[in-house]
C-alpha cells in the first residue's frame, strides 16, 4: 500500500470538507460519500488531536495554512500503524465509490512541473506561480528564447 498517495488525498479531502461541509457532494446527491468523508475528517482529526492538540485545533480554523503540518503527522502516524492506514485507503475508496455513484468523478495525470484542477470552484498554480481557474480553454503557452528575447 502506498502511503503517500492515500495521505495526499486524505488530506485534500479534510482540506475540502473544512471549506464546504460536502455540499458540493451534497448538491450532487452524494450522501453516503459525506458520510464517508466526515468520518474519515473525524477519525484523523481523533488520531493527530492524541499525538498534537495544536495542529488538529488550528487545523480546524485554517485547514489550507495547517495542511502541510498535519500532511507530516498523519504519515508518522500512517507508517507506524498499518491498520490505520487500512482505515484511511477504505474511507477513501468509500467515498470515490459514493460520489462515482452519483455522477462526480474526476481523474488525471500530471507529469512534470505541471498542474490539475478539476471540479467546482477549482484553481491551480503552476511552475512559476501562474494560476488557472475556470474555463482555461484557448490558452496558448509561449516560451521566450534563452537570451529572453
Amino acid at each position: 500500500m502506498e502511503l503517500m498517495p492515500i495521505v495526499d488525498q486524505v488530506t485534500d479531502g479534510m482540506v475540502q470538507y473544512s471549506k464546504d461541509q460536502g455540499a458540493v457532494l451534497l448538491k450532487a446527491g452524494a450522501t453516503q460519500a459525506v458520510e464517508a468523508l466526515k468520518r474519515m475528517f473525524v477519525k484523523v482529526l481523533d488520531r493527530v488531536r492524541k499525538k498534537d492538540p495544536r495542529t488538529a485545533e488550528k487545523f480546524a480554523e485554517n485547514p489550507e495554512g495547517y495542511q502541510a503540518p498535519l500532511k507530516d503527522l498523519l504519515q508518522e502516524e500512517a507508517a507506524a500503524d498499518p491498520d490505520f492506514l487500512a482505515e484511511l485507503k477504505a474511507l477513501l475508496e468509500e467515498v470515490k465509490a459514493e460520489s462515482k455513484a452519483a455522477g462526480i468523478s474526476y481523474e488525471g495525470t500530471v507529469s512534470g512541473s505541471g498542474a490539475l484542477s478539476q471540479g467546482e470552484g477549482a484553481t491551480s498554480a503552476g511552475a512559476g506561480g501562474i494560476a488557472v481557474g475556470g474555463n482555461a480553454g484557448g490558452i496558448r503557452q509561449v516560451n521566450k528564447g534563452k537570451s529572453g528575447e
